[in-house]
């Protein structure tokens, strides 16, 4: 009895062994494995190429465990049948005792511990499964044919998958850095905006067509200089004809540089100083456009849409402000597109994005998400819901929110204010003050 009693501890090892190195192996994060292989850890390398086939590595594991809890069940047996020697007793015993001492010792607590110490138990382990992997070969072999038979089955490839970080695995790291201090705030979203960036169309934060001071081909230089003396923009779109003919573009720098030369004057015509335009559909990544950009060395891109017409432009500067954020005019602060009045009010700029205002309002605790349309801003929002043209003092009402135009510009809506309802709203009033 006493080599049984000896046996039966050397299984529940085995078994702990086992469920321990699943675990461990499971657990370990790809960014701490990379870690460790860069570092040279001892054994880090054995464990990124067990872990390169992970489907023979957890067979192997699986094949170790059931052979050892199944030797631990025939040498409990033994040993109770010996003491009762009665079959039922024998059965009734082995059952309850073995699940209880393999499920906490053999299970719970060697997973418990392997878990918080994963990058130790591995490189500990990866040596003993690697010989495991080759003793168990045949088994292993058929085993990992069944697999990969289930998996071509159901058109999965989930060794692909479990090597690969998705970019919702990644947004989901940085959140947790954040909340857990390891990122500052500016940092995470500076990282956010990366991602977002690198999906985002031209489209979605150029400058509308509306909103473009461009100049005739045949002005001149005196004509330049009284629109940048409203509208000190450094460059400026040159038509022909029409504004959707964009034929150049003129650059505030040439201008100065011509005239400090004398290379110009007041009468020069501006189509001996224009530079050739960047045109891009509307529809372009802006990732795209900024690496294009950043090698010919353009500093504005035309968007057009579908039919050819001018849809809007999009700088450079603009492009690096999605990522790093609002610059802001030279000695002045940059413009807020959300400003709280009140905790249930809010005054919001006409073009800030459906996306930016979601969150805006998400981080004011109003988690009232506007749906994606046919629209890209909140006053394209509003204009939808009105269905013509918006006045000063409209409201539309959505879910628990009121929008009311306070101002406009022409045809388009320059300034929201949005409010949240409460069981004391009144409509808002055409005198409210706004910013």
């Amino acid at each position: 009895m006493v080599l049984e009693i000896i046996l039966i501890i050397i299984s529940i090892v085995l078994s702990a062994f086992f469920s321990s190195s699943e675990a461990a192996f499971l657990s370990i994060q790809k960014t701490k494995l990379f870690n460790m292989v860069n570092n040279k850890m001892k054994g880090a390398a054995l464990v990124a190429k067990l872990l390169e086939n992970k489907d023979k590595l957890i067979s192997t594991i699986v094949v170790g465990n059931a052979i050892v809890n199944i030797a631990f069940a025939a040498l409990l047996s033994a040993v109770f049948f010996k003491i009762t020697e009665d079959e039922i007793q024998t059965a009734f015993l082995t059952t309850l005792v073995g699940t209880i001492i393999l499920v906490i010792f053999g299970d719970v607590l060697p997973k418990a511990i392997a878990v918080r110490l994963s990058e130790s138990v591995t490189r500990i382990y990866a040596r003993p499964l690697r010989a495991l992997e080759i003793i168990f070969a045949p088994i292993v072999f058929i085993l990992t044919l069944i697999l990969k038979g289930i998996d071509s089955t159901s058109n999965m490839n989930s060794s692909a998958e479990s090597n690969s970080i998705t970019e919702e695995e990644l947004l989901t790291l940085i959140d947790i850095g954040e909340e857990e201090g390891s990122l500052e705030p500016e940092e995470a979203e500076m990282i956010e905006n990366v991602f977002r960036f690198g999906d985002s169309q031209a489209q979605e934060i150029m400058t509308p067509r509306i909103e473009i001071i461009s100049l005739s081909i045949n002005s001149t230089v005196k004509n330049f200089k009284d629109i940048y003396s409203e509208h000190s923009h450094s460059r400026f779109p040159i038509y022909e004809g029409t504004e959707d003919n964009v034929v150049g573009i003129i650059s505030s720098k040439d201008i100065l540089m011509s005239l400090s030369k004398k290379a110009a004057d007041d009468n020069t015509e501006l189509k001996k100083l224009i530079r050739e335009p960047y045109f891009v559909p509307e529809t372009k990544r802006n990732f795209e456009i900024f690496n294009e950009m950043r090698s010919s060395g353009d500093k504005i891109a035309i968007i057009i849409d579908e039919y050819g017409g001018l849809s809007g432009v999009l700088t450079l500067r603009k492009l690096l402000e999605e990522v790093v954020g609002d610059f802001g005019e030279e000695g002045t602060e940059p413009e807020e597109e959300l400003v709280e009045i009140d905790i249930n009010t809010f005054n919001i700029d006409g073009g800030i994005s459906i996306q930016d205002l979601n969150e805006e309002l998400e981080d004011s605790n109003i988690e009232v998400p506007i749906p994606d349309g046919d629209y890209e801003t909140a006053a394209g929002f509003v204009m939808q819901k009105l269905g013509r043209i918006p006045q000063v003092g409209d409201q539309i009402e959505f879910s628990n929110l009121i929008f009311e135009v306070k101002e406009t510009k022409g045809l388009k809506i320059d300034l929201l204010q949005v409010r949240k309802k409460t069981p004391n709203t009144i409509p808002f009033s055409n005198t409210e003050n706004t910013l």
